[in-house]
């Protein structure tokens, strides 16, 4: 999100630094000296729409994030990467005045996950200049999760059923030893707690 607001602020630099008072095209925004370089070495896939919602620059990560085998500029979301919810965000961003965040699945046999914050660009008076994605490959971490998940399924799986048999001793010894003081009970009772924190993990 960091990256976006500077993104997002250095494009409003560029734009006022080349409107002059005037409405600078998006063509001559992401044209402008030193901006392939600034975007070029990112991981991060970024995409600047017009106002029409047009692609008018993609860096390499993008492409390569899509597997595009052809410039995606003069194309529209939907027509260069075929994600609908991509393309509802940049119609939303039309309306949104603050930074949006969505995720979703990319179609396909490999499951694979995006986040995309997207941030309107705008006019000193509000009218709506074009958009700027990025675009953040969640694969990665959202494989980890999931083993994650399963793991602490699988380990709260085999703890249960002999979690419940210490559980039904030690219950059973408790109702046995009379002697609340004794050594042994405060034994049993500590074993029982133990048992019960391991219940609730």
């Amino acid at each position: 999100m960091l990256g976006l607001i500077g993104l997002h602020l250095w494009w409003q630099r560029r734009y006022r630094s080349l409107a002059l008072g005037q409405a600078a095209s998006p063509a001559a925004l992401t044209s402008a000296p030193g901006m392939t370089d600034v975007f070029a070495d990112m991981p991060e896939g970024v995409l600047l729409t017009n106002p029409a919602g047009i692609i008018e620059f993609a860096n390499p990560a993008f492409c390569r994030l899509f597997e595009l085998a052809k410039d995606p500029r003069g194309k529209t979301v939907m027509e260069a990467i075929r994600i609908h919810q991509a393309n509802e965000l940049v119609e939303r961003l039309k309306e949104e005045h603050s930074a949006v965040q969505e995720e979703f699945m990319l179609p396909g046999l490999d499951q694979r996950f995006l986040q995309v914050n997207g941030v309107a660009i705008r006019e000193k008076q509000g009218r709506h200049r074009g958009a700027i994605l990025v675009f953040h490959d969640l694969t990665r971490l959202k494989r980890l999760e999931n083993l994650r998940q399963e793991f602490v399924a699988n380990v709260s799986h085999e703890l249960r059923t002999p979690l419940s048999i210490i559980k039904g001793y030690v219950e059973t010894l408790l109702d046995a030893e009379p002697d609340t003081g004794s050594l042994s009970h405060r034994f049993l009772r500590k074993i029982e707690n133990h048992s019960d924190r391991l219940a609730y993990l």
